[in-house]
């Protein structure tokens, strides 16, 4: 599908459905024991799912804000597919809030900087 990635912000013709909170993230914060329909919900939910560019969407992997933004500068993958961080980390406290899961302390500190207008 031909669309502009969410994370990368260009257009690309090749564009894929990706988790703004991967399955593996909000599984290892707390919904690990939810019952499979609160999986399905969850893993279909429209504002969990956003257009990504390949490139991106596998620097991304299952990374929360704090990680996305190390691989996305370490100089050792696909760096500068993330050109909003903010608007990444605020999205993706929506979606934890949503659900009820636990955001790291190291995203915590990203999306509280986002907040206090000291984004990255």
């Amino acid at each position: 599908k031909e669309a502009t990635g969410y994370y990368s912000e260009v257009l690309c013709s090749d564009a894929e459905s990706d988790h703004v909170v991967a399955l593996a993230d909000a599984h290892a914060s707390g919904a690990a024991n939810w019952k499979t329909k609160s999986k399905e919900d969850f893993a279909n939910d429209p504002e969990n799912l956003v257009w990504a560019c390949p490139s991106a969407n596998r620097s991304k992997g299952s990374s929360g804000p704090a990680d996305y933004l190390r691989k996305n500068s370490d100089g050792l993958g696909v760096d500068g597919t993330l050109k909003d961080v903010c608007k990444f980390a605020l999205h993706y406290l929506h979606i934890k809030a949503k659900y009820k899961l636990e955001v790291s302390i190291e995203d915590d500190k990203i999306i509280t900087d986002c907040q206090g207008g000291l984004g990255r």
